[in-house]
């Protein structure tokens, strides 16, 4: 018996528990997230590679499109690091909960269910800030800022001259219009 007079079965039963969070859980969780961010940087080189070469080949190429389809796919690259930011406190927490389970870090702790936490916030940032969304943002703020304090805003004058871009890509081919 242990010290707290409970049997060495319970604290078994207890890293039992562990072992068992840690490979159903964070296992495939790391694994997919190594899968995810080696699926697009594979894909990020070879539609880099082919892009090279489709302007090589063309006689025009049509710059402004490359950017925004690059741009599209460039936040396609943020859900590795997304998970990466919300899950790793969260891992270190659970590691250093099974070599030590007596003694716990509160700030730890704090930073494992903030961070866990701000996954959702992290994604909608990633991938619903466009800009559009930003301009629309700007203009409800300048609905509520009194006028004689609009002067110190320098982003409303470039936002309503801007004309909106594209983010995202068309599912149209060009041969095919």
């Amino acid at each position: 018996m242990d010290d707290q007079g409970h049997g060495v079965g319970l604290s078994l039963l207890k890293v039992g528990r562990h072992v068992a969070h840690l490979i159903t859980f964070y296992v495939p969780l790391w694994s997919a997230i190594l899968y995810n961010g080696f699926t697009y940087f594979q894909v990020n080189r070879t539609l880099s590679n082919a892009t090279r070469m489709a302007v090589a080949l063309s006689e025009q190429p049509n710059q402004s499109d490359m950017r925004a389809e690059k741009k599209a796919f460039n936040r396609w690259g943020y859900y590795p690091l997304i998970l990466i930011g919300s899950w790793s406190f969260a891992t270190i927490n659970r590691l250093y909960d099974f070599i030590s389970p007596d003694h716990k870090i509160f700030w730890l702790s704090f930073l494992d269910v903030g961070f866990a936490g701000l996954m959702g916030l992290f994604n909608s940032i990633a991938y619903g800030l466009n800009s559009s969304v930003r301009r629309a943002v700007a203009e409800r703020i300048e609905l509520w800022i009194p006028e004689k304090y609009r002067r110190w805003l320098p982003v409303s004058s470039k936002l309503k001259s801007r004309q909106p871009e594209s983010e995202l890509t068309s599912l149209i081919v060009a041969s095919q219009q």
